[in-house]
């Protein structure tokens, strides 16, 4: 189903009405229309109308109260409603209407912006002027960290050249400067430099520059500062999202401390610890595994990330609100690990702990920072039902159907049935194909979806328990490769046993079964599927062979051949199987599925109970944010929203359907209605200035130097 263009022109996001942005663009490169009532605004803002600003602001507020600050914001580029005061013009702490600028910023009181250079450092130096273009920031200050702001500006034969600022915050009814930290050193200009630590992320600032020189007066010996350069700009104060390994020391294990905390914390603990809107992993874990709620398989499946990263990131900020849900770049590991992305850094016990596992505990992560991470046990089957209605076990834990283990911990084994994984993360060409071989949002995600994030989940949750011992099979059949092998398994028990649909008329399934009980639990084939003749076994497999094709490396591991008598074959280093060992395989396969077993966390539905979960999704919001806001994207992509019939009572396929998440999940306000994929959209859109987050290095995507797309308009 399509809808009618309801991001493009026809929808203008609350906060983006005032910065002349759009949701996810607007459809072939056209802009929605602008604010029209924002002569009203200016001149109040002008004169300091409060009064009227405030009338103003409550009339085109939304329900929500976004848009009021985001009009607010709006008006910096014609009237600065903050400036340096002078004694005489102070009326209290109001900074309010004293400064106004042209269309150039410059001072209307006189001075010129034009050779002052402002800089903003912290310890990982100057956040990446590509993204500040590309984002349409002047200066990017990170929250709970001391940053040093510096000028320069044009020399003075005199040699008596010196500073003043002001930083005050624009958002806010009634502005107060910022204390600001003089740096004086003695081989620069006096004030050259300032040092500041702010902790509002989502808060924006004006900053106000005067370069003075002494100059006669009267005269005699007496002189007197005069402004000759001036400069006034705006400054967004945003967490900065880092790909791992980037991180500091410090900063790195604050991160994993904090989420250590959120995996580890009573939830009651945690609201009285933290605040009553504090949500621990369960929580959150639990309505990724939701049966109200569809997340996966559609445009909604960039939403819904996008969102539990957020949702997230938020109550890790209340454990410590020096945080940011950073991200994992496994395009890195895809170029210089391929097969062997197991033994990554990321995998290392200062950061999320081996990969592989131990079959010895059932594959329960067992060191580094996540070693206790519990599974959610509620064999009452009660917790957050009226809410969410989550998916249960056969055994009550929070968990797939069928996925047949009962362990207080959390598995995670890069493996399947004892064979280790060889497929390989999507490299960053797979991801930059995405965005040039398409010019439309639909296919886009899809691509994303199916090629860069599909097998992600399977290849870290692994599978194990089976009914045929693989190792075995792989020492009897050694022609059969680890990479074809892999990726055969990952496919049919990731995608096959969490619900058994595809063998329920083959197998029988116990409806429950209780923690310690001592006969088997599960299901039981009643099909030989070695008794059945190739055409049987050959139409029980092709549609999914077809879907394999289509996914991730599939055109690597599956052949079609329209001439052939079965068109769809397993293939390795470009050469079809032979016919007999193409049935072997699939019959193999139709044998494994007939009897699930266990399956690592990352391979089901409440993944989240994987920390390594929060890794891996936001590079999606990354990339989705260049089409959002490079004009070589922006500008000719279709931006249309492309529905889905996600089925009876399940609600997230549409963009006026809800999700289950809150302005109140998001920091946003006290709001506690779900919101629909259209408020989600303009809430997280990368120019919202409320928006408490920002990515770094969008230049930088694995091995790929040479990815040529604009920051900013020309």
């Amino acid at each position: 189903m399509t809808e009618a263009n309801p991001i493009g022109i026809a929808h203008v996001p609350r906060h983006s009405r005032a910065l002349g942005g759009r949701s996810y663009g607007g459809r072939h490169g056209q802009r929605p229309n602008q604010y029209a009532s924002i002569g009203r605004e200016t001149a109040a803002a002008a004169v300091g109308d409060d009064e009227a600003r405030r009338e103003t602001m409550n009339r085109s507020s939304s329900r929500r109260g976004l848009a009021a600050i985001a009009v607010c914001v709006g008006f910096v580029a014609a009237v600065t409603l903050f400036s340096r005061v002078d004694p005489q013009q102070s009326t209290g702490s109001s900074y309010r209407g004293v400064l106004k600028l042209d269309k150039e910023g410059r001072s209307v009181r006189g001075g010129s912006s034009s050779g002052l250079t402002l800089v903003a450092t912290n310890e990982y130096g100057e956040y990446d002027r590509g993204a500040l273009a590309l984002y349409g920031f002047d200066m990017l200050v990170e929250p709970y960290k001391k940053t040093t702001i510096s000028v320069t500006g044009p020399a003075s034969s005199s040699g008596s050249i010196s500073y003043s600022w002001l930083l005050v915050r624009e958002d806010d009814d009634e502005p107060e400067a910022v204390e600001l930290e003089v740096v004086e050193q003695d081989d620069t200009p006096s004030g050259s430099s300032v040092k500041v630590t702010l902790t509002e992320a989502g808060a924006t600032y004006a900053l106000h520059v005067q370069q003075q020189q002494l100059a006669p007066e009267g005269g005699g010996d007496a002189s007197v500062a005069v402004v000759v350069s001036e400069k006034t700009i705006q400054v967004a104060c945003k967490h900065v999202r880092r790909e791992l390994r980037d991180l500091t020391s410090a900063d790195r294990t604050a991160f994993f401390s904090a989420m250590r905390e959120f995996y580890t914390v009573n939830l009651e603990a945690g609201k009285e610890k933290y605040g009553k809107t504090f949500a621990n992993s369960k929580i959150i874990s639990t309505y990724h595994n939701t049966r109200n709620y569809c997340f996966h398989s559609g445009m909604h499946f960039l939403n819904a990330h996008a969102s539990f990263d957020l949702w997230a990131e938020r109550s890790l900020q209340m454990i410590d609100p020096t945080v940011a849900m950073h991200y994992w770049d496994f395009t890195i590991d895809a170029a210089t690990l391929g097969p062997d992305w197991a033994d990554s850094v990321i995998f290392s016990n200062d950061m999320y702990g081996s990969a592989l596992g131990s079959p010895d505990n059932g594959y329960q992560i067992s060191e580094g920072w996540f070693a206790d991470v519990k599974s959610i046990y509620d064999p009452d089957e009660t917790f957050l039902k009226e809410q969410i209605n989550p998916g249960y076990s056969l055994y009550g834990y929070i968990d797939a159907r069928y996925n047949i283990q009962a362990v207080d911990g959390v598995s995670r084994t890069a493996s399947y049935c004892g064979v280790r994984g060889e497929i390989e993360f999507a490299t960053c060409n797979v991801i930059i194909n995405c965005f040039e071989q398409y010019d439309n949002i639909s296919e886009w995600n899809e691509c994303m979806e199916n090629q860069v994030h599909a097998a992600n989940h399977g290849m870290m949750g692994g599978a194990f328990n089976c009914n045929v011992d693989m190792v075995q099979f792989q020492e009897d059949n050694p022609g059969l490769k680890a990479g074809l092998l892999s990726f055969a398994l990952e496919y049919i028990l990731v995608g096959m046993w969490p619900s058994n649909s595809f063998m329920g008329d083959h197998n029988t399934c116990d409806t429950s079964c209780t923690v310690g009980q001592t006969q088997d639990c599960g299901c039981t084939c009643d099909t030989d599927f070695h008794d059945w003749s190739d055409d049987e076994v050959y139409d029980k497999m092709e549609s999914q062979m077809e879907t394999m094709q289509n996914r991730a490396h599939g055109t690597k591991y599956v052949y079609r051949d329209d001439g052939a008598t079965y068109q769809y074959g397993f293939q390795q280093n470009g050469v079809r199987l032979e016919h007999d060992d193409n049935m072997l395989l699939m019959r193999t396969l139709l044998t494994l599925a007939c009897e699930p077993g266990a399956l690592g966390a990352m391979s089901v539905g409440p993944s989240i109970l994987d920390p390594v979960f929060w890794a891996l999704h936001p590079i999606f919001e990354k990339a989705t944010q260049i089409l959002q806001l490079s004009p070589t994207y922006k500008d000719t992509y279709d931006f249309t929203w492309v529905g889905k019939d996600c089925g009876d009572g399940v609600s997230g396929g549409q963009v006026d359907e809800t999700m289950p998440f809150t302005e109140r999940d998001f920091g946003f306000g006290d709001g506690d209605e779900p919101l629909t994929n259209q408020e989600i959209i303009d809430f997280l859109f990368p120019t919202n200035p409320r928006l408490p987050y920002v990515y770094d290095k969008f230049d930088s995507w694995g091995a790929c130097t040479d990815w040529d797309f604009e920051v900013a308009a020309a």
